[in-house]
């Protein structure tokens, strides 16, 4: 008898544990189902192998280069997902490169003209200087680059690491909120202090 009884509760645990599943699953089903109707979870154009141009004064201003890009305009703020990452150059008038940035995720809020580049972003400049980061903003309408995380600024002469830097796209004026390093001087051919040289700040670890 105590046998019966323990198979009929060992079956009545079996069939709670399976409705419990069940409602689950389709809990997860309705939620999935209501998200893929919602026009707003899912983007509204998917552009593959993306190699586009962008002109401004009848030449071309900006090339950009991604595996996949993601359009979300049906949001409230529009933006561009580029989740396999992303490679722009930005070129003169005469077509010269004056700086690229390559990252291996990106968004672009068009609203704003604001890029957010993250994950091993490098920014190289026609004056010869690389900058390392993981991440990076860039304003388009100010064409200013910024970020509040580790980098490294690497030219001919000099490596400086610091954290946090905002400057102009071409990066001919790169200020450190902190940082540590050294620069070639040539007036005198010696090193000195990148805390001592840079931008007139104070440079910390």
């Amino acid at each position: 008898m105590n046998n019966i009884h323990s198979l009929k509760n060992i079956r009545n645990i079996i069939a709670a544990i399976s409705v419990a599943m069940m409602f689950f699953a389709c809990k997860n089903k309705i939620e999935t189902v209501a998200a893929i109707e919602d026009p707003k979870a899912r983007p509204s154009n998917i552009v593959m192998n993306l190699n586009s141009t962008y002109s401004d004064s009848c030449f071309i201003n900006m090339r950009f280069l991604s595996p996949e890009v993601l359009i979300y305009d049906n949001v409230e703020e529009p933006y561009w997902d580029f989740p396999q990452g992303l490679t722009v150059y930005k070129f003169n008038s005469k077509g010269d490169t004056i700086f690229s940035v390559t990252s291996k995720y990106a968004i672009y809020y068009e609203p704003k003209g604001l890029w957010e580049a993250r994950n091993n972003v490098v920014v190289v400049s026609e004056n010869g200087r690389t900058l390392y980061t993981e991440l990076l903003y860039w304003d388009t309408k100010d064409k200013r680059i910024y970020t509040d995380q580790n980098v490294k600024l690497v030219d001919s002469e000099n490596t400086l690491y610091g954290k946090g830097l905002e400057s102009d796209e071409a990066m001919t004026d790169p200020k450190f909120t902190k940082g540590s390093g050294s620069i070639f001087v040539d007036d005198n051919k010696k090193r000195q202090p990148a805390s001592e040289l840079v931008n007139n700040k104070e440079l910390q670890k």
